[in-house]
């Protein structure tokens, strides 16, 4: 027997009773009902069989976050995924935040906050703590990914100020603490543009100048360093230098120069100083070469510094660093003298008279390495000094040897003088004999 057909009108009525026995009337809430009024501690909140339950997303898993229901003594008053960070930007004031106090064992409040930033541009987020014992602070990338930072004390009182350089686009500051609940205050604060390269690749091609052009470099929180590049010719001195504002109660800092050869970053010279009107780095080139300077301040009671430098090309070796060659000198008459690195040493020589007494100085005044010998090379006096007075027992030809003292004094006129049989002996106390 064949099986009776169904009506027409009712096949086509069969799906939509289908649809009312599956998903008719039901108590189970959408998002938006089971949410309401909830906050997660990190992602989305979505409806779990009527129940609020937060989901993570690729941001907050990047981040190495958990994402739960936050329950608080308090509503809490900042978010700690993307959705609903607390946007920033500078100049602002301080502001007071709070990591709260959790009902549920394990729960970690976590602040976040958004700031949006066009390329290269360097900030500080500043933590100081009021109730809270401390400030734990993360940089996140868009992606979520943590962001390796540098992280000092804060100027202005206990707390914790991250630094760090964006590029353009969205990144976030999370703060928390590892010690307590209680609250603390926020600021962001703009550093300015990052004027310079971090590194040999992305270092600023310095063409070298006869004399000094200076420019300015902009030293943007404790982590930026500004690195150059410039090409020697063989035979040629060249001299980095720089020079910050005087040191005072209200400025003081240290600023740290290196000089590397090559892509092997091979150290050839260092200084650094906190009191000194400027220091400088310096090579006698023996090839063509590629150089990079560095350029770091170290310390610092303010975060926004700004430094004149300048790149010399010392030319050729203007004295011989040996007794062979020495250029002669006649007391009275001012010699130029260029020391084109610390290894420099230049050699003038002079006629004296047995039992007179000579002087040495410079002009600008400043500590130089200074080394009086003989002819057979024995060493008649010695001193780091500005000026120093020296006898000489005989007759005869008679060397000095001028090397660095004050990093900062590397060109300058070197002055002898004939102070006769009546002249200071010895040499001034106040500088430090040469070892």
């Amino acid at each position: 027997m064949m099986p009776k057909r169904l009506p027409a009108a009712f096949i086509r009525l069969l799906p939509c009773v289908l649809l009312v026995a599956a998903c008719g009337p039901t108590d189970v809430a959408d998002d938006s009902v089971a949410c309401a009024g909830v906050r997660c501690t990190a992602g989305t909140c979505v409806s779990n069989g009527g129940q609020p339950m937060c989901r993570c997303g690729p941001w907050e898993r990047a981040a190495g976050l958990s994402c739960a229901v936050g329950v608080f003594d308090v509503p809490d008053d900042h978010g700690g995924s993307p959705g609903d960070a607390t946007v920033l930007s500078a100049p602002m004031s301080a502001l007071t935040g709070r990591i709260d106090v959790s009902e549920r064992e394990g729960m970690v409040d976590r602040d976040l906050f958004a700031i949006t930033s066009g390329a290269r541009h360097v900030y500080a987020f500043v933590c100081n703590w009021k109730t809270l014992p401390d400030c734990r602070l993360r940089l996140l990338a868009g992606s979520g990914n943590e962001v390796d930072t540098l992280q000092a004390r804060s100027l202005d009182g206990p707390g914790r100020a991250l630094f760090f350089t964006l590029d353009e686009g969205t990144a976030y500051v999370e703060v928390s603490s590892e010690k307590g609940v209680g609250t603390y205050t926020y600021q962001l604060q703009d550093l300015g543009l990052d004027d310079h390269g971090d590194d040999f690749a992305g270092a600023t091609a310095l063409q070298p100048s006869w004399g000094r052009s200076p420019f300015t470099v902009t030293h943007s929180g404790l982590h930026d360093q500004d690195v150059f590049t410039f090409r020697s010719q063989p035979g040629h001195g060249y001299r980095f230098g720089c020079e910050l504002p005087a040191p005072t109660a209200v400025l003081a800092r240290e600023l740290e120069l290196t000089l590397r050869r090559g892509a092997s970053g091979t150290l050839v010279d260092s200084t650094s100083s906190f009191s000194d009107p400027s220091i400088g780095v310096g090579v006698l080139a023996d090839r063509e070469a590629d150089w990079f300077v560095t350029v770091r301040v170290l310390r610092g009671n303010q975060w926004r510094l700004e430094s004149s430098c300048w790149l010399e090309d010392l030319g050729p070796d203007d004295h011989a660093n040996t007794l062979d060659g020495a250029t002669p000198v006649t007391p009275g008459v001012p010699v130029p003298v260029t020391l084109h690195s610390d290894e420099d040493v230049d050699v003038l020589s002079f006629t004296a008279k047995a039992g007179r007494f000579y002087t040495l100085s410079s002009d600008p005044w400043g500590a130089l390495g200074l080394r009086v010998v003989d002819a057979s090379g024995r060493e008649v006096a010695s001193l780091i000094a500005p000026s120093f007075s020296f006898q000489v027992a005989s007759d005869g030809t008679y060397f000095i040897q001028v090397r660095e003292g004050a990093s900062w004094l590397y060109d300058f006129l070197l002055l002898l003088v004939d102070g006769g049989l009546s002249g200071r002996a010895g040499v001034d106390v106040d500088g430090l004999r040469l070892k």
